[in-house]
């Protein structure tokens, strides 16, 4: 059963300076970017209980990209998944709590 989901108003913003980071460094490298998003969305959204919740932060949880060092950061709400955060796997981690974590 695939559920709606909505986002944080920042993180159209993340994603978008990720994809032009990866781009800036090789053709096409930001679109598979996009594309490997995409792809961990439509997984989440249909199976968010399969990924695991993140440490100090009940009730959020992490799926991991498989080809970047990026995780979508998301909760879930009945039929409702709200994506809190795209953010990089090795940088300023839990910065994304105050974005409506538990």
């Amino acid at each position: 059963m695939s559920r709606e989901l909505r986002f944080h108003r920042a993180v159209r913003r993340e994603l978008r300076e990720a994809a032009h980071w990866y781009e800036a460094r090789g053709d096409g490298l930001g679109a598979d970017f996009v594309t490997a998003i995409g792809a961990c969305l439509a997984r989440v959204a249909d199976k968010p209980a399969v990924f695991p919740e993140v440490r100090g932060a009940p009730g959020v949880r992490r799926a991991l990209l498989r080809r970047f060092p990026y995780a979508v950061i998301f909760l879930v709400h009945g039929d409702v998944i709200t994506v809190l955060a795209v953010a990089h796997g090795r940088r300023r981690p839990l910065y994304w709590k105050a974005r409506g974590a538990r």
